[in-house]
């Protein structure tokens, strides 16, 4: 709607892959492992990054299912809790002015908040300013579904967040 070009998508998913296209006649999705790609060579510069990372090491349900069969959750969990961390590779390879990333709503409360507090690090390491928000998409799809949304803006282009003009939006009203 504001004339941006996706340049580049990754999904594993067959099923996400297929609906990914039929929504948005984009047969160019990339399938396959993230983790596996050379990010110079692979993804092409952009002005904004959206990204989510799998919400099962972080979310109630997922870490009590984990929980319950022995098993790692949140960044421990070797294959899927540290995706997070491929998301900063490509920031630190590519730099994108703007990130927006999501997950639920737990992330911020995850292993005692020490989780929220590794990815606000992170982020603040690579010097971008931070704006995140629990917000309930009950009020543009027929159901509760709360998710934490991080829009962050890299500093030398846009300043510190007092400096910074941004909102999340306010939902539709009935």
């Amino acid at each position: 709607a504001v004339g941006g070009t996706c340049v580049f998508t990754s999904e594993w998913d067959r099923f996400s892959i297929k609906t990914y296209q039929t929504w948005f006649g984009d047969d160019d999705v990339s399938s396959g492992d993230i983790r596996d790609l050379d990010i110079k060579a692979e993804i092409p510069d952009h002005d904004v990054l959206c990204a989510g990372f799998p919400c099962q090491p972080f979310s109630l349900a997922g870490v009590s299912k984990k929980n319950s069969l022995g098993r790692l959750h949140g960044f421990e969990d070797a294959t899927q809790g540290n995706l997070f961390f491929k998301i900063m590779d490509i920031v630190d390879e590519k730099r994108p002015p703007v990130l927006f990333l999501e997950n639920v709503k737990n992330l911020r409360s995850h292993d005692k908040g020490n989780t929220w507090g590794v990815i606000q690090d992170c982020l603040i390491e690579r010097e971008y300013s931070i704006f995140s928000e629990v917000i309930d998409a009950q009020s543009w799809v027929p159901q509760h579904r709360e998710r934490i949304f991080i829009v962050c803006f890299d500093r030398h282009i846009f300043g510190r967040e007092d400096e910074i003009k941004f909102r999340f939006p306010k939902p539709p009203e009935d």
